[in-house]
């Protein structure tokens, strides 16, 4: 679950870190002039990546005109 504050969700690049360096962008500049990001995004990660250790979310905005906030986000894991 990733909500995200911002005016113009084209702008944004959203991407997951997972313990082992591997990456999945979540979303590439999708979306135009919507506002917000309040979505679940389900990833299949590759087999026998282990779940625990630093996973990271990173947020670039890509056009530097406005301003927004990652205001939380959760990873969940199932089998």
């Amino acid at each position: 679950m990733v909500n995200i504050t911002h005016i113009y969700i084209g702008d944004l690049i959203v991407t997951l870190y997972a313990p082992n360096g591997s990456t999945t962008v979540l979303s590439n500049r999708e979306g135009g002039s919507a506002n917000d990001i309040n979505t679940t995004w389900a990833v299949i990660a590759e087999s026998g990546l282990a779940i625990y250790g630093d996973w990271r979310l990173k947020v670039t905005d890509n056009a530097g005109y406005d301003t927004g906030t990652l205001d939380n986000w959760k990873l969940s894991f199932s089998y």
